[in-house]
């Protein structure tokens, strides 16, 4: 049977092609998450617990709800932490369109003329 745990690679390879369209998601803080089927979207986000020991989670959840039907959470002393680490750090980078945001920055530094 197939887990939560074993969608992580499959979309961090579907993103890197392209097919998996991250966004932020509305009124949370480094929360983002895709429709990847007609009824569920997954999510990615940071946390910190109240001991300060932080981690990054996964859910699945109906595209109509709020509540997560399943999820799993690594902090950073997990040996499965770098999987959902690159999950978040791609659903991130997609979802602020960071990509075209340093190509644009970088285009202006290259184009500014020395005094």
């Amino acid at each position: 049977m197939k887990t939560l745990e074993d969608l992580i690679p499959v979309l961090i390879e579907r993103t890197k092609e392209g097919l998996v369209n991250w966004r932020e998601r509305d009124g949370y803080k480094n929360h983002f998450e895709a429709s990847v089927h007609s009824k569920y979207n997954v999510s990615t986000w940071e946390w910190e617990d109240e001991n300060g020991v932080e981690g990054i989670s996964i859910g699945l959840r109906p595209i109509d709800a709020t509540t997560v039907i399943d999820s799993i959470a690594y902090d950073t002393f997990s040996s499965k932490y770098g999987k959902i680490e690159e999950l978040f750090k791609i659903a991130k980078r997609k979802a602020l369109n960071l990509d075209v945001v340093i190509e644009e920055i970088y285009k202006e530094l290259d184009d500014m003329i020395p005094f």
